[in-house]
């Protein structure tokens, strides 16, 4: 019911700041329930929409932003990295993760473009596997530098 405080930020000296989020008890509600995914619904593009909720995530950009930490490590729940489940010409997403929530997305990682905090990592933990993704302002333009990698 949004009451319990699940995230937090835990700092290691000065060289590491993890800033902890809980993607899942102040989200707007996902607009499709296809699992693992389907075509991607317009309402993930609505910029009201919010995967760690208002006041998350604008304790997140604050702590960010005033961060003197060598490494700034965002650790949250689920893909933040566009990904197509569809291996053929459509494109499919899971809307549970941060494809369900585009705009949200796009303001974090054009906050981290802009405010540059330390060595920005973001880690995830929703699958059983290792990943290395690059975190980019236009997913639809590969060739520009990643705002982080995760």
């Amino acid at each position: 019911d949004g009451q319990m405080l699940l995230h937090r930020r835990l700092d290691y000296g000065g060289l590491a700041s993890f800033h902890v989020l809980d993607t899942r008890q102040y989200r707007d509600d996902q607009v499709n329930d296809q699992f693992p995914a389907g075509p991607l619904d317009p309402r993930a593009l609505d910029p009201a929409r919010s995967l760690p909720g208002d006041e998350q995530e604008r304790w997140l950009f604050d702590g960010l932003g005033s961060s003197s930490a060598r490494w700034n490590v965002v650790a949250q729940q689920t893909i933040m990295a566009r990904y197509d489940y569809d291996p053929g010409d459509g494109v499919a997403v899971n809307h549970d993760q941060w494809d369900g929530y585009v705009a949200s997305r796009e303001r974090f990682l054009r906050f981290v473009d802009q405010a540059r905090p330390a060595n920005p990592v973001v880690v995830t933990g929703d699958w059983h596997s290792s990943w290395v993704n690059d975190l980019l302002l236009d997913f639809d333009r590969p060739e520009r530098p990643p705002v982080t990698e995760t």
